[in-house]
Parts: C-alpha cells; sequence; structure tokens
C-alpha cells in the first residue's frame, strides 16, 4: 500500500545519504576544502535544519556528519552561527507570518519566540547572528 509519509521519508534518507557519500568520497584536501561558497551553503542551508528539526530526529545522525565535515564539530564559530541564524530564522518567520488569528496558535507560543530573541542579545555569537540576519547584507528574504 503506498504512504506518502513513507515514501517522502525514503527521498529524504536517500538525499542525505547521498550528500554524505559525495562528501566522504572526496579527498578533503581536493574537493570539500574548494567546494564553491554557494553550493556549500545551499548544502548547509538544507541539512541544518533538519539536524535540528524534532520531526526529522531520524535523520540527525545522518545529517551531522556533512554538516560537521563542512562547518566543523558543533563547537566551532561557524556551526555555532548558523545554529543561531536558524533559531532566528525560525522565530522571525513565526512572528511575522503566523502571527493572526487565523493561525490558530497561541499568544504563549509568540511570547516564547520573542523571548528566545531577546535571549540571544546576551551572547555574543548569537548577537553577531542578530546583526547578519537583520541587515541588508545577509542576502536573507525575511519580508
Amino acid at each position: 500500500m503506498f504512504s506518502i509519509a513513507s515514501s517522502l521519508k525514503h527521498v529524504m534518507t536517500a538525499m542525505v545519504r547521498l550528500c554524505t557519500d559525495q562528501l566522504m568520497w572526496c579527498d578533503e584536501g581536493s574537493v570539500v576544502s574548494g567546494l564553491q561558497e554557494p553550493w556549500k551553503k545551499d548544502l548547509v542551508d538544507i541539512l541544518f535544519p533538519l539536524l535540528l528539526d524534532a520531526s526529522t530526529e531520524s535523520f540527525a545522525e545522518l545529517t551531522y556528519v556533512p554538516v560537521e565535515r563542512l562547518l566543523g564539530g558543533n563547537e566551532s564559530d561557524d556551526f555555532i552561527h548558523k545554529l543561531h541564524l536558524c533559531m532566528i530564522s525560525a522565530c522571525h518567520e513565526l512572528i511575522t507570518k503566523h502571527a493572526c488569528p487565523q493561525s490558530g496558535l497561541e499568544e504563549a507560543v509568540f511570547r516564547d519566540a520573542i523571548q528566545s530573541l531577546e535571549g540571544q542579545l546576551e551572547k555574543a555569537p548569537a548577537k553577531k547572528a542578530l546583526e547578519v540576519f537583520y541587515t541588508e547584507e545577509s542576502g536573507m528574504d525575511y519580508q
């Protein structure tokens, strides 16, 4: 019997494994370090949310390897910066695109998102991510 959920999970698993395999098959000094920035950024932009999303928890182990290979481990500056950017982006989208009565979300959800953003002001890496996210130079379309 056909199930869209299992089909989607199968396709996502294949995509993540392909990315992981491609990065592992490459020599460290040649292809991975020489990746063009737009392709590297696109790959990280696709895989990083899968790593963090609770609904894709089964992909966490698969996605960590290519993300670590591209950004460094979870202690690296690039990894931490991307983590803060993802959190800021999610909060921003929630507040700007879903803050209407028709969304069905309770006020507490928006209050928590705002408090999360305010809490970022106390951390130096998060401040930098906030600055990058909310400037024209970031290249993010958050309107």
